[in-house]
């Protein structure tokens, strides 16, 4: 006997065209977290992380969706291409200064200065006599240190941080 029940209707679906956006870090850096920002879904992010090869890919969008892509990891600044997908990076670095009177012993609350034609910095010794600035963007720095009771030698020098390192400079107090 054949059945007289109707098959239940299907829900319709509509395809739409959509958009995969992918990009990468040159050169390649692993694990820079980048954020696509869906301008056109209130502002709703979504975030991956870049592969070894700086690759990474968010999965598909709506086609006409208006979005822009950032990057992001500690100790980097990343420029991103005139296409808004891809991004050049600058590693930031640092300078780390340790003060020492005459018999080695750390000396502790030396005021110092540094600074660069784009930045001017302050910090104050700790009790291990040192230091740290940072994250910097690579270049020449000039470098002044004082404390009332220490005339310090050399009382001022420039000091060359370069991209991603950790520079160094030693103090002596007398």
């Amino acid at each position: 006997m054949p059945s007289t029940r109707c098959i239940p209707a299907v829900e319709r679906v509509v395809a739409q065209r959509g958009r995969v956006v992918a990009g990468q870090i040159i050169p390649a850096v692993s694990d820079v977290e980048v954020t696509l920002t869906l301008e056109s879904e209130n502002n709703r992010e979504i975030s991956t992380l870049s592969d070894s090869r700086g690759e990474y890919q968010f999965p598909a969008i709506p086609f006409s969706s208006r979005f822009h892509v950032a990057a992001r990891k500690e100790g980097y600044v990343f420029h991103v291409s005139p296409d808004g997908l891809h991004f050049s990076h600058q590693q930031l670095g640092s300078l780390r200064v340790v003060a020492r009177d005459l018999a080695g012993n750390p000396i502790e609350g030396v005021l110092l200065a540094l600074s660069s034609e784009t930045a001017k910095l302050t910090g104050v010794s700790r009790s291990d006599g040192s230091a740290v600035f940072g994250p910097l963007f690579p270049g020449r720095y000039y470098l002044h240190a004082q404390l009332k009771e220490f005339r310090f030698l050399p009382a001022g020098q420039t000091v060359d941080v370069a991209e991603g390192d950790e520079s160094g400079v030693s103090l002596q107090g007398e």
